[in-house]
Order: structure tokens, then C-alpha cells, then sequence
């Protein structure tokens, strides 16, 4: 019956033959046995754990399976008192099932050599969750790798944010590490360009040299240089993450259908590279929107190339701020120097009120060049002086 019960939920004979053979297990009788690993199962199913993670909790420990349910829920209620969350808890334990049988003390000094480092509270539980068997890693090593990505150039906080979000960090070599920056590097990137990118995505970590060509191959098929991906990954490095390179191929045929060329794709993107990013609609919907205003799409393809930042701007605003020139007379002034729509409506307005019929060119001047013609400042501008 406990083989045949055992065989149902997945264990192999080897498994099977390693847990019975258990000094603490070997003293039971089989219906004994039968009944504890049935108590045990129904607990562990009822707290989110599957049957794959059953076999590996009892394989590792196989003395949970004698132990009473009642002196496990005490140890749960232990490392609740952690700050841990029921959920995670049992998340650690089919990590790490040893941290069922580890000390409160060993624990709480994991505890204190990580926020010695300068880690938090909860970085120290985030990272216990992720990477439960670090609880069990020796002080002197974390605190090497530490040194490592400071004497790299790492700031502190940096290091911390990367080794939360990547904690296999603490299992890989020197080495391995300092060649996984030596590829970065023969990709293309400076030492402080490294540090940048990998702080926002320490993803990178984890990828290697093949998985940044195969992640950027769309873009090189499409007249992209490695220059172009290079100065755009340094200005959003989340572009290598897995589920944004469908949107970036969505957004260039996007821009395509809009009628721009790759040629001008390229330049326009390595500008504002949240352009691959954002959904196609908000791009259309911005392009349409200068349509809209008797704006031939020639004359919006031009715009956008000269303020790329204009596609992934606040639609509504560029409405608005469209329409208030359209009023004025100004949309020719505005064809021709598209980055006048950054500027802000309410100095533009106020300067407008301020010079009333003159030359109505003039709200565009720069601070210095309207302080040196009508020798008011941009702060009197924006109070409403007259």
C-alpha cells in the first residue's frame, strides 16, 4: 500500500528506496509510515505545494515525513515571525526544504551580515524567498562579492538592487562574473556604461553575448548598426527584456505603415528609444493627431524625425497645445520647428498676452532672447505681468 500510494504520486524507485531507508524512517512500521506521509501530503497540498515539490522536500529531508504535523506548523509560525508571509514561507521550504531543521540563530545572523552590507529588512526577506539556500552561505563570501562589484565601480546601493533582482550572483566565481563584463565590453560598452545598464537591467547578468545578438537580430536585419543598439540600449537598457521584442517588430512595421522609412526609423528610434516600446496605438494616435490639424504626413514624418519625442508624448496635451496654435495663426511656424510643442502652453499663452499684436513669432524666443526684447523674465511671464 505505501509503495503503491508513494508510486501514485510520482516518486521514483531509487526516491522511494533512499527515503524508506532513512535511519528515523526504517524504525516505523508501513502503515505507520502510510498514514504520516498521507497527513504530511494532505498539509503540504492544502499550503499551495504540488506533488513535485512533496518529492523534493521529502527526499531532501526525509525525516519530515515522522515529524508531526504540529511541530512543523510551530516552525512555520517561526519563520512567519520573520516577516514572511505564509505563501513564502512555503515557497522557501520547497527552495530549501533544510530550512526546516535550521536554527532561528544561524538565520538571524544571515540577518546580520547582509544589513551590515546595507541591505534592508525586507531586501533580506526578498532575498531569502528568491534564493532560500543563501541562509546557508558563508559570511565571507557574500561579503567578497560585495568588494568585487565595488572595486568594479559599483555604488553600494546599485550592488544591492542587482544582487536582490539576480541572487544566483552569490553563486557565480569571480571569474565568471568578470567574463560575463568582459563580453559586455567587447560588445561595445564602456566600464561606466556596464555599471548603467546592468543597475536598470541585471537581467543582463544572466544573458550571454549569443542571447544579446539573437534578442537585437530583428533590428540588425532591419539597417540597424551595432552603434544604433548600443547607444539605444544605454538609454533604455529594458529593451533586451524577453516580452518587449515583439513589440519593438509590432512598432517598426507601426512606423513603416506611417510612412517612414528605415532610414529614418533607425535615427528616430536611437533617439527616443521608447518609440519600440510603446503601444502602436498611442504612435498612430499622436501622428494622426497632427494630421488632424491640415498637417500633410510628409510634413508630421518631419516633425517626428526633428522631435522624435513628440510620438510618445501626452496625446491630450498635444492636442491642446495643436489647437492653440491652429488659433493663432502659428501651425506654419510650428510645421517647421516642431520642438516649439514642447514648450510650455502656459508661457507661450501668457507671453502671447503680454506682447498682444507684435510680432507673434516672438512667444517662441528663447528665456534670454525675450528677457533682452521686452526686458521681462520668464517668472513675471509665468505671474501674468502686463
Amino acid at each position: 500500500m505505501l509503495d503503491e500510494y508513494m508510486k501514485n504520486l510520482g516518486y521514483q524507485e531509487e526516491e522511494m528506496e533512499f527515503i524508506l531507508s532513512s535511519y528515523q524512517l526504517s524504525k516505523e512500521t508501513e502503515s505507520t509510515l502510510l498514514y504520516k506521509i498521507k497527513s504530511l501530503v494532505n498539509y503540504l497540498h492544502r499550503n499551495g505545494l504540488d506533488n513535485a515539490a512533496i518529492i523534493n522536500i521529502t527526499t531532501t529531508i526525509p525525516n519530515i515525513i515522522v515529524e508531526s504535523i504540529e511541530n512543523i506548523k510551530v516552525r512555520i509560525n517561526e519563520l512567519l515571525g520573520f516577516g514572511f508571509n505564509k505563501l513564502e514561507v512555503f515557497k522557501m521550504i520547497e527552495n530549501y526544504p533544510y530550512i526546516l531543521e535550521m536554527s532561528n540563530q544561524r538565520i538571524n545572523n544571515k540577518y546580520q551580515v547582509l544589513e551590515e552590507i546595507g541591505f534592508s529588512k525586507d531586501d533580506c526577506n526578498e532575498l531569502f524567498v528568491k534564493k532560500t539556500d543563501i541562509l546557508n552561505k558563508d559570511p565571507s563570501s557574500i561579503k567578497k562579492k560585495i568588494e568585487f562589484f565595488l572595486e568594479y565601480g559599483y555604488d553600494k546601493n546599485d550592488i544591492i538592487t542587482i544582487l536582490r533582482e539576480i541572487p544566483i550572483l552569490f553563486d557565480m566565481t569571480q571569474l565568471q562574473i568578470t567574463k560575463k563584463l568582459e563580453e559586455y565590453k567587447e560588445f561595445g560598452f564602456t566600464e561606466d556604461e556596464i555599471i548603467k545598464i546592468t543597475t536598470y537591467l541585471p537581467d543582463l547578468y544572466i544573458y550571454n553575448k549569443e542571447d544579446i545578438t539573437s534578442k537585437t537580430k530583428y533590428l540588425t536585419e532591419n539597417g540597424y548598426t551595432t552603434k544604433n543598439i548600443i547607444n539605444a540600449i544605454k538609454k533604455l537598457p529594458i529593451i533586451l527584456k524577453h516580452n518587449n521584442l515583439s513589440k519593438i517588430e509590432e512598432n517598426i512595421e507601426n512606423l513603416e505603415n506611417l510612412g517612414f522609412g528605415i532610414s529614418e526609423i533607425v535615427p528616430l528610434t536611437e533617439k527616443n528609444p521608447y518609440i519600440l516600446l510603446y503601444s502602436k496605438d498611442m504612435i498612430s494616435d499622436n501622428f494622426k493627431c497632427c494630421i488632424k490639424y491640415n498637417l500633410f504626413n510628409n510634413e508630421v514624418i518631419k516633425m517626428m524625425n526633428e522631435t522624435p519625442l513628440l510620438l510618445t508624448y501626452n496625446k491630450k496635451e498635444l492636442d491642446k497645445r495643436l489647437h492653440y496654435y491652429k488659433d493663432k495663426n502659428l501651425i506654419d511656424i510650428i510645421k517647421n520647428n516642431s520642438n516649439y510643442l514642447l514648450i510650455s502652453l502656459e508661457l507661450i499663452e501668457n507671453r502671447e498676452k503680454y506682447i498682444k499684436t507684435k510680432n507673434k513669432a516672438d512667444v517662441f524666443l528663447s528665456d534670454k532672447e525675450f528677457y533682452n526684447k521686452y526686458k521681462v523674465n520668464r517668472d513675471d511671464i509665468l505671474k501674468g505681468v502686463k
